[in-house]
């Protein structure tokens, strides 16, 4: 007999066409009984809308009448009640929740439908298309569970039958000591459309939207899920999002910052129909944030007045660029904040040597400020450099430090013809490192770089300058 039910439900499952088409939601009781005497009556609807072949499925079930005599065998205060295995019927109660090999299983049909007190979900083993007959009720918000489990209903009425299931007695692995009976009747449909919902932010029109920013609309009375759509244009033809949440707000991944304009609309979705959409609002993104450029976050024996360089920002009039020794730029530890830089480089001067420093920067237009970048870091070594021209030399050179010998400090002038990685480096006469005075990309240019020789012993060094192909290397005398 239990073949031929299974079998039934089968047949039933196998002909149905699935599709996610608005329909009327199905509406069931579900009488309980313990040891024959009854506990009361609860109400589910069900969504076609968002999980058509759960839907089709259980209704096929009930319509064999395959759920009765079924048990709730497992109730977990503060999370969940669930049933419906046919093992519960008959066989001993070390096998209720093992299910039966010979159910048809029901493909996932995963979505943004929240655990919320009293949300119907499938119940599955660790294969996400492992779900038959078996289901749960949230008795609290089970939001570890979003996405993870089919939702595909939830209870209208009668919730309090549920928490008195709930809390009855039970063993160690959760199983009712006394079993728990169920009988599940179709008694109607619920065809309603949800209310549109009415938008609330950002303002229509609304400029200088950042990513932080969220779109924001009314909660709609019976809504499980609101559509979202933003485009590029006015018809919605070129889409750059599209998505169903479980919230009344939607905070803005998927735009591009650099005053860009979209479109937005929402509609609600209530398990059987979704809603008109909202009219249309637009809104355009904030100017762009800068990309830092060099010295490259992490760097180390940074000179300490160093050039700082960012990407240039469409439509930017100018920057505001900060400099910390702390990484929460707070005042006492800015060391340098300038706004109303027109171009995308700066020196820095005075920096403390051997320490770390943090910087950012924004871009600017003529009526405000946009965000800062992210913060990228470096640390100061025990020199400090300068650019003595901006004329573009003909060819690579290395000049004799001076003065030579020196105490403590001296100069060491290059010349670069074309921009490239730049390394001037310190070694005592066993080869050893000392320091890196230039270790980073670099535009052409005549420069110079300061070393300081304090914390080291009178004698001879060597500097040795690579850039590209062209390596030169140099002997320095310190005398103290």
């Amino acid at each position: 007999m239990k073949k031929t039910i299974l079998g039934l439900a089968m047949v039933i499952l196998s002909v149905s066409i699935y599709s996610q088409q608005e329909a009327a939601k199905p509406i069931y009781k579900i009488e309980s009984f313990r040891e024959g005497v009854s506990i009361g009556s609860f109400n589910v609807e069900l969504f076609p809308l968002i999980a058509p072949k759960a839907v089709r499925y259980f209704d096929s079930l009930v319509t064999i009448k395959f759920y009765d005599s079924t048990a709730f065998h497992r109730v977990v205060p503060g999370f969940v009640i669930q049933g419906g295995d046919p093992n519960s019927k008959h066989l001993p109660r070390e096998t209720w929740g093992n299910g039966d090999t010979s159910q048809t299983n029901v493909p996932a049909e995963f979505s943004n439908v929240s655990y919320a007190r009293g949300v119907l979900g499938a119940a599955r083993d660790t294969d996400p298309n492992s779900a038959n007959s078996q289901f749960f009720i949230c008795v609290a918000n089970a939001t570890s569970l979003n996405a993870q489990y089919t939702a595909y209903g939830k209870v209208v009425s009668g919730i309090n039958i549920c928490d008195s299931i709930v809390a009855s007695p039970r063993d160690a692995n959760d199983n009712p000591l006394k079993k728990i009976d169920m009988f599940v009747t179709k008694i109607g449909t619920n065809d309603s459309v949800p209310a549109v919902p009415v938008t609330i932010g950002p303002a229509n029109n609304a400029g200088r939207i950042t990513l932080d920013s969220s779109l924001t609309w009314s909660a709609v009375s019976g809504a499980v899920l609101y559509l979202v759509e933003i485009a590029a244009d006015s018809n919605f033809s070129t889409k750059i999002f599209s998505g169903e949440i479980a919230s009344p707000g939607y905070t803005l991944k998927s735009v591009q910052l650099g005053m860009k304009k979209y479109f937005w609309r929402v509609c609600a979705n209530n398990g059987g129909h979704r809603s008109a959409f909202t009219t249309v609002r637009s809104f355009t993104t904030a100017i762009s944030i800068p990309a830092m450029l060099q010295p490259v976050s992490g760097s180390t024996n940074v000179p300490a007045n160093v050039w700082l360089r960012w990407n240039v920002v469409p439509v930017a009039v100018s920057y505001h660029l900060q400099v910390s020794t702390t990484s929460t730029f707070t005042q006492a530890g800015i060391v340098f904040d300038q706004k109303g830089i027109v171009d995308t480089v700066k020196q820095m001067s005075g920096l403390q040597l051997t320490k770390k420093h943090y910087w950012r920067v924004s871009a600017e237009t003529q009526e405000y400020e946009g965000a800062f970048s992210q913060q990228w870091n470096f640390s100061t070594g025990t020199s400090t450099i300068v650019t003595i021209s901006e004329e573009i030399p003909k060819q690579f050179s290395l000049g004799q430090n001076y003065p030579n010998p020196f105490n403590p400090t001296t100069t060491i002038s290059y010349n670069l013809p074309v921009s490239g990685f730049v390394s001037l480096k310190i070694f005592d006469l066993l080869g050893k490192e000392i320091t890196a005075l230039v270790n980073e990309s670099k535009e052409p240019g005549i420069y110079s770089a300061t070393f300081d020789a304090s914390k080291l012993v009178s004698g001879i060094y060597f500097y040795r300058l690579s850039a590209g192909e062209f390596i030169q290397t140099k002997k320095l005398v310190l005398m103290k």
